[in-house]
C-alpha cells in the first residue's frame, strides 16, 4: 500500500501560536494555602476581567457568525431571526431557550407532563413582560448589546504568578471553549473557586456548590469571598451591575432553563413551578 505524498506547503494548514503566560496553573490546594488577605487580593484581580470584557463591544461580524453556532436551542428554531442587539432578539433567544431545555426536561420528568406544560406555557407569556425596557439611565444598546461570556471563569483556568513579597498575581485566563454571546442582561459574572462566587434572585451576592464543608463559618467565607469580588466587579463596571438589577426576572427564566441539564432538575423544576405560578397571581 503506498504512502500518501506528504504535502510540503501550509495550504490548508492552520498555524497557531501562543505566548506562554509565567505563573502556573491554579488548584484549590494552592487557594486553600493562601491568607485571608492574599484571597481577596485575587478575588479583585479576578473581578477585573469580566468587567473589562463586559465593557468590550463585540465585533458585530463576530457576534453574528458566533451566537447562533455556540447555542442549541437557536440551532434547532424553524424559523431563524437575523443577530441583533435589541430586545426583539433577545426575546427570540429567550422564547428559544424554554422551548429547547423543556423539550429535554419532560422526557426525564413523564409524571410532571402537565406542570411542564403549564410552566411553559406560562414562561413565554412572562418573556416580553420582564424584559426591560431602555429607561432609568439605561438605552436598549446597553441592554441588550452582545457580549462574551468566558462560560467557567475561575481560579482553576487562570495561571498566576507569585512575585517577591509572596502576592498572587493573575497572568491568563485560559479553556475558552465554553464561551457564549448573550445579550448584556442575560451576562453571567460567576467566578468559581473551592465556591461558586454567584449572585441571587435579587442580584445579591451569594454562593453555590462548596467543596470544603457547610458549617457556620465555612458559609461565612464563602459569603465574604463573594461580597468582596462582586464590590469590586461593580466598582469596576457600575453599568454591568444596573443592568443586572433592571432584568432579575428575565435572568430567573434564563438560568433556570439552563440549570433544568443539570443531573437531578427535580427540585429546580419544583421551584420554578412555584415562582412561576405566583408572577400570574402578583
Amino acid at each position: 500500500m503506498s504512502r500518501p505524498a506528504v504535502c510540503r506547503t501550509i495550504i490548508g494548514r492552520g498555524l497557531f501560536l501562543f505566548e506562554k503566560a509565567s505563573g502556573q496553573g491554579y488548584d484549590y490546594v494552592r487557594w486553600r494555602a493562601l491568607s485571608p488577605a492574599q484571597k481577596n487580593f485575587l478575588l479583585a484581580q479576578s473581578a477585573q476581567a469580566p468587567a473589562r470584557l463586559f465593557e468590550y463591544w463585540l465585533p458585530a461580524e463576530y457576534a453574528w457568525t458566533w451566537l447562533p453556532v455556540r447555542l442549541a436551542e437557536l440551532q434547532q428554531r424553524q424559523a431563524s431571526r437575523d443577530v441583533a442587539p435589541t430586545r426583539d432578539f433577545c426575546e427570540y433567544m429567550m422564547h428559544a431557550r424554554i422551548d429547547f431545555a423543556l423539550a429535554r426536561f419532560a422526557p426525564r420528568a413523564l409524571d410532571l407532563f402537565s406542570r411542564v406544560a403549564t410552566v411553559r406555557g406560562i414562561l413565554h407569556w412572562l418573556v416580553p413582560r420582564v424584559l426591560p425596557h431602555a429607561g432609568n439611565g439605561l438605552s436598549e444598546a446597553a441592554l441588550y448589546r452582545l457580549v462574551l461570556d468566558h462560560g467557567d471563569f475561575g481560579m482553576h483556568n487562570m495561571t498566576i504568578a507569585t512575585d517577591k513579597r509572596g502576592w498572587p498575581w493573575i497572568t491568563s485566563v485560559y479553556d475558552w471553549e465554553g464561551a457564549s454571546i448573550v445579550p448584556a442582561v442575560l451576562s453571567e459574572p460567576k467566578m468559581v473557586v473551592t465556591a461558586d462566587l454567584v449572585l441571587d434572585d435579587e442580584g445579591e451576592p451569594t454562593v453555590s456548590r462548596w467543596g470544603d464543608g457547610d458549617s457556620l463559618p465555612r458559609m461565612d467565607e464563602y459569603l465574604g469571598w463573594s461580597r468582596e469580588y462582586y464590590r469590586e466587579l461593580f466598582r469596576q463596571s457600575p453599568e454591568y451591575q444596573r443592568v443586572i438589577e433592571a432584568s432579575k426576572d428575565a435572568r430567573i427564566i434564563w438560568f433556570a432553563m439552563r440549570g433544568l441539564e443539570t443531573a437531578e432538575p427535580g427540585a429546580l423544576f419544583s421551584r420554578l413551578y412555584e415562582w412561576a405560578k405566583q408572577q400570574t397571581t402578583g
